[in-house]
């Protein structure tokens, strides 16, 4: 039977490059893999990150795209840890803790756009304060 897992099978191809860690200040599009086989897609020029769950990872509330807010820590060897804006005005923002990180990598440039994403998490909700 055939491995359903996204995370099995990334969408996005490596450039071959590889980094220690990740500030924010690099630029650029990266994956960053954790123990647990998660991958997490870093747009550091679009300012956004997207959790893809691995095989030994539970779902969580950030398993989408969402803007980038802070980077903590993004380093081979430790655990990641990372913020995320929110658009829901009662969540200042989100909180991402992985595990440990094994691999950091940039991702190639697609020669041909890429298929549209998932709008960004809470994007389409529409607050009205009274």
């Amino acid at each position: 039977m055939a491995d359903t897992n996204p995370a099995a099978e990334p969408v996005e191809h490596s450039s071959g490059e590889t980094r220690d860690r990740l500030t924010g200040d690099e630029g650029g599009r990266w994956r960053v893999v954790t123990r647990s086989g998660s991958n997490h897609l870093f747009d550091l020029d679009a300012g956004t990150v997207e959790r893809i769950p691995g095989p030994n990872a539970s779902t969580s509330i950030n398993d989408t795209c969402r803007l980038l807010r802070t980077i903590e820590r993004c380093e081979v060897g430790s655990t990641g840890g990372w913020t995320m804006k929110s658009v829901d005005f009662m969540v200042d923002f989100y909180w991402q803790v992985c595990t440990v990180i094994v691999r950091i990598e940039r991702l190639s440039d697609p020669a041909e756009p890429a298929l549209p994403r998932p709008p960004l998490a809470d994007a389409a909700v529409n607050y009205t304060v009274k």
